[in-house]
């Protein structure tokens, strides 16, 4: 089936980074995949998010990345 990987990244001072790949993902397949991102220099918590869409193959995942 196709879907979208999708990437956000919202941080202090209204920050927000989007990307996303287009990408194919059969039945109980597993698939890697990588973003990269250059830290901006504004120290604060981002919030970093990445799911699938559409939304009948729900993956998701989200971490706060600290930058001091």
């Amino acid at each position: 089936m196709d879907s979208t990987l999708t990437f956000s990244v919202t941080g202090p001072g209204g920050y927000y980074k989007y990307d996303f790949q287009p990408m194919a993902v059969g039945a109980n397949e597993i698939k890697d995949n990588s973003f990269s991102w250059t830290t901006p220099d504004i120290a604060g918590t981002y919030m970093v998010e990445v799911s699938l869409v559409p939304a009948q193959l729900t993956a998701y995942d989200t971490s706060l990345i600290k930058v001091t």
